[in-house]
């Protein structure tokens, strides 16, 4: 009974259309905080049931700092990206 948690806000207009203002401020990379070892991530979550293929591996690099996560995503360099804003498989890597 802990209620919703929103973890993103997002705004749909037709294709063009700014929606937001770029951030201003300098943002520092790789963030604070301490990096965490991916060496065996995607094995460890195969032997918990999660089977992800070579697409959606995306999750490359990851930092602890408190209670926030911060990644790096991306996707293999020969994936064709036509008609996404935003590919599915690297939404997917960055829910890992």
């Amino acid at each position: 009974d802990a209620g919703w948690v929103r973890h993103a806000t997002g705004t749909l207009a037709p294709a063009g259309t700014p929606t937001t203002t770029p951030p201003t401020e300098h943002i520092t990379w790789p963030p604070p905080g301490r990096p965490l070892d991916l060496t065996h991530a995607y094995d460890e979550l195969t032997t918990r049931g999660y089977t992800y293929g070579p697409l959606f591996q995306g999750l490359t690099a990851l930092w602890h700092d408190g209670d926030d996560l911060y990644a790096e995503v991306s996707l293999p360099h020969d994936t064709d990206t036509t008609g996404h804003t935003l590919h599915p498989a690297l939404l997917d890597a960055a829910l890992h």
